[in-house]
């Protein structure tokens, strides 16, 4: 994850975190997020982003506020600054500006692809083209998954992210995806129609020609709520636990990055 553009994130808003993350990753930025505008200009100072998307009404200190703040200090006061807003622009946008933002946007008038495309003009990046230039790799993930729209999300963001991701909806299917030949990597969805995601690791642990591959436990459910052999089986069978609910699919994608490693 390398030489990508960096944004950060500046909300508190749960929902409006988790929308403008998906979006900022499937257009192959590492997103920082923060939470509170107390803390934001620390960060900034500290991750250098390549820009910063602000809200303006914070809960602990306004968006106003910390933009002063970032302008006002040597080590980010040159980091482009959108301050975005549910209010109308009347209220701040001449004040922000003045403060030295780069672009003031009404979240209600821009759909968050188009807030997207808005960030990577000031940072002088082509929208379409750089998606079409990314670097292909030639590892192969498989995902065995019964989820279509899991499916679809994590295809998206592997290929954004230069991989090949291949796709089983059940754990047969999977089985014979693996011992088809070339994979690198799996995700194993636990919650599996028919055969379990343990049965079907069972399985490739059970023979020499799959065993060694690396298993990514891919599921909703925690790892505390598993029973305890079930959880001693996974920690000695797979490299990682990933949980799909608290976990975001950049993160997936760090995680495959950092088994291909090993």
């Amino acid at each position: 994850m390398k030489n990508l553009p960096k944004i950060l994130i500046v909300e508190d808003d749960p929902d409006q975190i988790l929308m403008y993350t998906v979006e900022f990753e499937s257009y192959n930025f590492q997103v920082v997020i923060s939470r509170k505008g107390s803390e934001s200009a620390q960060l900034a100072t500290k991750e250098q982003p390549d820009v910063i998307l602000l809200d303006i009404l914070m809960e602990d200190k306004s968006g106003l506020d910390v933009l002063r703040e970032l302008k006002g200090t040597e080590e980010t006061k040159h980091i482009p600054v959108i301050v975005f807003t549910n209010f109308s622009k009347e209220k701040f946008e001449q004040e922000a500006k003045e403060l030295g933002a780069a672009k003031f946007i009404t979240k209600t008038s821009r759909v968050p692809r188009e807030i997207v495309a808005d960030v990577r003009e000031l940072i002088g990046l082509n929208l379409e083209e750089e998606k079409m230039e990314k670097a292909r790799r030639s590892e192969n993930i498989l995902m065995i998954e019964d989820n279509p729209y899991h499916r679809q999300m994590y295809m998206t963001k592997f290929s954004h992210a230069g991989f090949s991701l291949i796709t089983a909806v059940n754990g047969e299917e999977g089985l014979r995806q693996v011992h088809e030949g070339g994979i690198d990597v799996i995700l194993l969805d636990l919650a599996l129609p028919g055969m379990s995601g343990v049965d079907v690791l069972k399985k490739l642990q059970g023979d020499p020609a799959t065993k060694d591959i690396p298993v990514i436990a891919f599921t909703v459910t925690p790892k505390e709520e598993l029973p305890s052999d079930t959880r001693k089986y996974l920690a000695e069978h797979t490299v990682a636990y990933f949980e799909k609910m608290t976990q975001l699919p950049n993160e997936a994608i760090d995680l495959v990055e950092k088994v291909l490693k090993r």
